[in-house]
This record gives C-alpha cells, sequence and structure tokens, in this order.
C-alpha cells in the first residue's frame, strides 16, 4: 500500500502547505486504495500508472483552492506521467512529472 502516506500525513500536519505534490505514488485507479490517501481539509488528483507497478503522479490542494486540470497539455505526451493544473485568478500552472525507465525516449 502507499508507504509514504504516514510521512506525508505528519508532514502536512507540521507544515500546512497550499499545495503538495508527489511523485512515484504507486497508485492505481482503485476506490478503496485512493479513499486511504485522502486528507481531511484537501482536494486530490491523481495520475495513476495501472498497468505497470509504481511511478504515478498526485497532487493535493488545500480545500478552497480552485483550479483546472490542463489535460491538453498532459495529451501532448500521454506516455509520459504528468499532472499539470492551473490556478484560475493567480496565473499560476504548476506540473509533477515522473520520468521512468520504461519512458526512455522522454
Amino acid at each position: 500500500m502507499a508507504s509514504w502516506f504516514d510521512e506525508l500525513l505528519a508532514t502536512i500536519k507540521e507544515y500546512p502547505f497550499n499545495v503538495v505534490t508527489r511523485s512515484e505514488t504507486w497508485l492505481k485507479d482503485n476506490a478503496l486504495l485512493l479513499q486511504y490517501v485522502t486528507i481531511p481539509g484537501y482536494s486530490h488528483v491523481f495520475q495513476n500508472r495501472n498497468k505497470v507497478r509504481g511511478g504515478g503522479v498526485g497532487a493535493y490542494l488545500r480545500e478552497g483552492i480552485r483550479y483546472k486540470r490542463q489535460i491538453n497539455i498532459e495529451n501532448t505526451k500521454p506516455n509520459l506521467e504528468h499532472l499539470w493544473l492551473e490556478i484560475p485568478g493567480r496565473k499560476m500552472l504548476f506540473g509533477v512529472l515522473y520520468r521512468s525507465e520504461l519512458f526512455q525516449d522522454y
């Protein structure tokens, strides 16, 4: 299961960041697992790797922060593990990327 999650919870409790990103989440599109990695007071967005072990990227955003996922950017390199979010009104765009040995041509 997500071995990094307990450490993330402790870090967020000590440092309540507005946005936290993770690479190599090792998550799958599994409702029970995704429920386990929910953080109270934060919404989350993940790009999970379902067919191969490992990988994946995600972001946690403090509740109340509006965001828009930029699928158009993600679609430019569909085999790359990346997630792009825009914070409207703040002219902010951020991404989290993971480049594994599976995708050496990127």
